[in-house]
């Protein structure tokens, strides 16, 4: 028996070279969906009762305008390289006040800004049952 009768055929050794292709295109595949499916995102929610212009900058490049509903969410996706780890830069307007504030994404997920009833921008929801000032001078509570 020689070393020339143990290699492996020419047929073997191309299903190899097509396995590692296929794992390879199949690794890929998962890479860019899961990269698609954690794409920075920037997330408005106007809770206030005023409609809202806005802009949005990253990293001090204007990447979006328009305009937010009353009472409404809005989805905004940011550049998909660019938009990680980017200072992000959000300034709305209504009839009478501005206001704007600044956060940096993370590499993964996105950020939310929750704009409250007086026009205050967060970045966590407000607890059920808590009030802003504007609320309490808006509503009557009945005991």
């Amino acid at each position: 028996m020689t070393v020339e009768e143990t290699k492996p055929k020419k047929g073997a050794r191309l299903a190899n070279k097509r396995r590692i292709a296929t794992i390879l295109i199949l690794l890929l595949c998962s890479f860019i969906f899961v990269a698609w499916q954690e794409a920075p995102r920037l997330t408005i929610h106007n809770i206030s009762n005023q409609p809202l212009l806005y802009i949005v900058k990253v990293n001090g490049n204007e990447s979006s305008v328009g305009s937010i509903p009353s009472n409404t969410e809005f989805t905004i996706n940011l550049p998909f390289i660019k938009g990680r780890n980017a200072a992000i830069y959000f300034q709305a307007k209504t009839s009478d006040k501005v206001i704007s504030s600044l956060a940096r994404t993370g590499y993964l997920g996105g950020i939310h800004f929750y704009i409250q009833p007086d026009l205050n921008i967060s970045m966590e929801p407000t607890p059920l049952g808590f009030m802003t000032e504007q609320q309490e001078k808006d509503e009557v509570i009945i005991k």
